[in-house]
């Protein structure tokens, strides 16, 4: 449990992360990049709580 808690925090820290740098540089756009992973960051963390609602409710 303690490992996928690990796990499951990772790309939540790095969603945060990407979302500090595209907040903080404007010129976002400029680097796409940034743009695609916070997106696939937030699909990962709907992802995630989806199943963890799944899991919880049996």
């Amino acid at each position: 449990m303690v490992l996928a808690g690990i796990v499951l925090l990772v790309p939540l820290i790095m969603t945060i992360v990407a979302f500090t740098k595209v907040i903080s540089v404007p010129k976002f756009l400029v680097s796409p990049y940034m743009g695609i992973f916070a997106v696939v960051g937030l699909l990962v963390i709907g992802l995630v709580i989806f199943m963890v609602i799944k899991l919880r409710s049996g």
